[in-house]
């Protein structure tokens, strides 16, 4: 009977250790789980600092310049227009297009970007001609091709088709045009063409630029990069290929990127066939 007393009291105290074993076990598992998830949150809020002061230095430096450079154009046309030299005139009238279709870029971006980092972009996918939403933008940089005496030609079949977000689409087709053109010398030549490859649609931007090294290419969506000047002096933010990336993620894509340093580069955006 005291046999049986004591195994019962040994079992219930070897059950109380293993109980008390269990129970510490657990909350060191979950304290660990916490500490992971305060780590996350910790980088997480690091990148969106480092996102916010990104953020502020592009509206602080790229915005600012454009509209100081504008802040003198009244006095300079005055005093062309008085002198009677209309070259002058028209040169600051052309300088005057270029600086605002800039500025309306960095804003198209920087709004699109930051609507992206707060997950309010809206994603309405659609089936959308690429032939035609490719010649939309293709007009729309007309005149800066002609700036640098560029030939921008599309390959692209009429009856292609992609599933996406019109608006995304045309920001991504817009960003890689303009970036083609702005690394693209004189009198040089900018292709777009699309394939179809099982279900996706390859639109490629080929030039024959500058190109890239591969260091370059490493770092192109590293947000504290900024983009080299372009072969006409060209200034850039280096947003346009970081949002071109994540608009195509957002709508089931991807970009690619092939290119060699002083040869050209080819951007490729991937995209689900409609």
């Amino acid at each position: 009977m005291n046999l049986n007393r004591k195994n019962r009291q040994y079992f219930l105290i070897i059950l109380i250790i293993l109980s008390f074993l269990g129970i510490t076990t657990f909350l060191i598992i979950q304290l660990r789980k916490i500490r992971r998830k305060l780590e996350l949150q910790n980088l997480q809020l690091n990148d969106l600092n480092q996102t916010k002061d990104r953020f502020f230095g592009i509206i602080a430096h790229d915005i600012r310049s454009p509209i100081i450079a504008l802040e003198s154009v009244e006095e300079q046309v005055k005093y062309y227009a008085n002198k009677k030299d209309l070259a002058k005139v028209f040169k600051i009238s052309s300088m005057i297009s270029q600086t605002a279709r800039q500025l309306n870029g960095l804003l198209d971006n920087l709004l699109n970007w930051s609507f992206l980092q707060t997950r309010s972009i809206q994603y309405r996918p659609e089936k959308i001609n690429l032939n035609e939403i490719t010649q939309e933008v293709i007009e729309l940089f007309r005149q800066n091709a002609i700036a640098k005496e560029i030939q921008v030609k599309t390959t692209i079949d009429p009856s292609l088709s992609v599933k996406a977000d019109k608006n995304a689409l045309h920001t991504v087709i817009r960003n890689l045009l303009s970036n083609a053109i702005k690394f693209t010398p004189e009198g040089g030549l900018i292709t777009l063409k699309a394939k179809q490859i099982n279900h996706e649609i390859h639109l490629q931007t080929i030039d024959k630029g500058v190109g890239l090294s591969p260091d370059q290419i490493e770092k192109l969506f590293d947000l504290g990069n900024r983009s080299g000047k372009g072969t006409a002096g060209e200034k850039g933010t280096g947003l346009g290929l970081i949002l071109c990336r994540e608009l195509l993620e957002q709508n089931h894509g991807a970009l690619l990127i092939e290119s060699k340093k002083d040869e050209g580069s080819v951007f490729t955006a991937v995209l689900p066939a409609a």
